[in-house]
């Protein structure tokens, strides 16, 4: 039984004070003994929680972890099942464009194929936008009579520009407006300002080759504007000097590399 404060006093005061003092040693040390293994005892249930508790939190991260990739796995696939949807029909509508425009140029059966074989293979070799090139073509189909040509010289005409488009280096969303130009004046009889300036902006290596082929603008692309503005360029004239000027290109484009926009150009080229 634990010694009060009371009896500790007395004892230290009475004739028994070192059996009392050697008693309360005992006491004092079996009681911190007892205390010990109490905190002992209570620390280990503590840990025993703890490590419990852990073991639930790991075993519940990794199922809602596991949960979270299965549900990034499908949202990922849905994604990307509807990205190649959306190319698919992407593509789907360019070919059905591209078709349509060779139809419209007069072609079809084994002469749309071939001459559709060709235009991709310009467009593929050149980096070229391939549908600007088939809309390019087919519109200058429509004055093939006014312009004097044979059908080979429409597609001849269409890879020089392709080949111009690939030394200018420009992406096929800055040539393009340039073709749409270039097939209006080539329409037109003749060319206008405001198609000659398109042309220098998105496609100036086809006016460099034009003004090389045509005798009186002596391979000046100013003096080609000259003599646009005092109405002199024909839609003829135009396409003539190219053809003639092009020589020039084959010259330049052996020290020309793909750029990035072209590169990728010719990817999305590749499926046609």
């Amino acid at each position: 039984m634990p010694l009060t404060i009371s009896q500790v006093k007395n004892s230290l005061t009475g004739p028994l004070m070192a059996q009392d003092l050697e008693r309360l040693v005992v006491q004092l040390s079996a009681d911190i003994k007892k205390y010990e293994n109490a905190i002992n005892r209570a620390q280990g249930i503590t840990n025993k929680n703890a490590q419990r508790i852990e073991r639930r939190f790991t075993k519940m991260n990794a199922n809602v972890s596991s949960s979270f990739a299965g549900l990034g796995a499908k949202i990922g696939g849905v994604f990307a099942g509807a990205s190649l949807a959306k190319g698919a029909v992407k593509f789907s509508e360019a070919a059905t464009r591209i078709d349509n425009a060779l139809k419209v140029a007069g072609l079809s059966g084994e002469q749309l194929e071939q001459v559709y074989g060709k235009l991709r293979d310009s467009a593929v070799k050149n980096a070229a936008p391939f549908e600007s090139l088939v809309e390019l073509y087919g519109r200058a189909s429509l004055v093939q009579k006014e312009l004097g040509v044979s059908s080979e010289q429409l597609i001849s005409f269409t890879d020089k520009v392709a080949l111009a488009l690939r030394v200018s280096g420009k992406s096929a969303q800055e040539s393009s407006g340039a073709l749409l130009q270039l097939s209006q004046a080539l329409g037109s009889g003749v060319v206008r300002a405001e198609e000659f300036n398109s042309i220098v902006e998105g496609a100036p290596t086809i006016l460099q080759a034009a003004s090389r082929g045509i005798k009186e603008a002596g391979g000046s692309v100013a003096q080609l504007r000259k003599i646009m503005l005092d109405g002199g360029l024909s839609s003829k004239a135009l396409f003539d000097g190219f053809i003639a000027g092009s020589a020039s290109l084959e010259e330049r484009v052996k020290n020309v590399q793909l750029t990035f926009g072209q590169a990728m150009e010719n990817l999305q080229t590749a499926p046609y």
